[in-house]
């Protein structure tokens, strides 16, 4: 009976279910960055192929950079928001 009691009051107190909130916010955010670290691959590969198109095909240099350049700015402020999230 105590220790039904003294769990109750820990299920009652409203820091335990911020603490379990906070917990479950923890966890997802860490999926989240496991998430952006296995695509940082894609990232990159999308970025090498691009550079390769660039210099076989010098015609298409400005827009491939042009979009390349918009993809990291995405990216990078994708990842500042999310750190920022962490913090």
């Amino acid at each position: 009976k105590l220790w039904i009691d003294e769990k109750m009051l820990t299920a009652q107190d409203v820091s335990y279910d911020e603490a379990r909130n906070l917990h479950t916010k923890w966890q997802k955010h860490q999926a989240f960055m496991a998430e952006l670290a296995a695509n940082k691959d894609w990232l990159d590969k999308v970025d090498k192929e691009g550079r390769e198109l660039t210099l076989e095909k010098p015609e298409l240099k400005a827009l491939v950079s042009e979009k390349l350049d918009d993809l990291h700015k995405r990216w990078d402020r994708l990842e500042s928001t999310t750190q920022a999230k962490a913090r």
